[in-house]
């Protein structure tokens, strides 16, 4: 398969860059490094970053985090770039960070931009959902799926660059590399030992694990966590290996227990996937632990 970096070179030699680009992938893989590759190919420059006030006069940023994905932000870039002066081998480009969690107002605005943009330009769009990227946009744009680093990748870059013995956890529970700056921590070493040595308990493990989550499972800090207990649960149903003490011990128990863990992941990925929902956190979140709490009845006691 032609990877990423290969394809853009090729299209650009040929001349047959799309003018409307998505670059998409998994939620958390990082796009940052793919957009930057793209931008300074496209332009022919050696931008570090995409700090706007380091870009040139050619080029925008707007950026749903930064809350600037609005319709009269659109249209004034729009028009200041179609009143930008290019230099010889430069094109105006125009970027779209998180283009999922944009209005209505917005993509009405955007789908017009697409049908009107000059042949000079481009419009580059990033999204970690896909699937809320609306049909007539995707119509009109190009999308390239951007893969995450392998788990193999993710456990060499971990063992080299942090002192854990949790290494292939981290790895099965952080989608990209950026991430492990963050969440490869001597408080998340406390907290996966934690919760393995409730999981490898024989009797009480399930109410242990109820307040393990009622403890640490906060609205503004609970999907590494939630992983990695998503990690653990895999670790019981297939061929997962993460090199743990005991680890063998553990799965053959958990297997002999007659309890779902293939749904008791579902459970919690549908948890995940709810994540921005209106619907109150402690009120889902306590759904949840009433669901686990049902599933570790054993079949044979049902």
């Amino acid at each position: 398969m032609i990877n990423f970096e290969t394809l853009i070179n090729q299209s650009i030699s040929l001349n047959k860059l799309p003018h409307a680009i998505i670059l998409r992938a998994n939620p958390g893989v990082d796009l940052n490094n793919k957009l930057l590759f793209l931008v300074n190919k496209i332009g022919n420059t050696n931008f570090k970053n995409l700090n706007q006030e380091n870009l040139s006069q050619n080029i925008y940023v707007l950026d749903y985090s930064k809350k600037e994905l609005s319709k009269d932000n659109l249209e004034y870039v729009f028009e200041q770039l179609n009143k930008t002066p290019l230099e010889q081998n430069k094109k105006n480009i125009l970027i779209l960070i998180n283009l999922e969690n944009a209005s209505n107002n917005f993509n009405n605005a955007l789908l017009k931009t697409l049908e009107e943009a000059p042949e000079n330009s481009h419009i580059i769009i990033t999204t970690n959902n896909y699937s809320k990227i609306i049909p007539t946009i995707k119509s009109r744009t190009q999308s390239y799926y951007i893969n995450g680093p392998t788990v193999s990748e993710k456990i060499k870059y971990i063992s080299e660059n942090f002192k854990t013995p949790y290494a292939a956890v981290y790895a099965n529970a952080i989608p990209d590399i950026p991430a492990t700056k963050k969440l490869v921590t001597k408080r998340n070493d406390v907290l996966i030992s934690e919760l393995y040595g409730i999981l490898l308990e024989d009797k009480k493990w399930v109410n242990e694990l109820i307040l393990f989550l009622h403890k640490n499972i906060k609205k503004d800090d609970y999907e590494f966590k939630l992983n990695v207990l998503q990690v653990f649960i895999r670790l019981i149903f297939s061929n997962l290996s993460l090199g743990l003490e005991h680890e063998t011990k553990f799965k053959n128990h958990k297997r002999k227990t007659g309890i779902n863990f293939l749904a008791m992941n579902v459970l919690v990925d549908s948890f995940l996937k709810r994540r921005d929902s209106t619907v109150n956190f402690s009120i889902t979140l306590e759904k949840l632990l009433i669901d686990i709490k049902k599933l570790t009845i054993p079949i044979n006691e049902k």
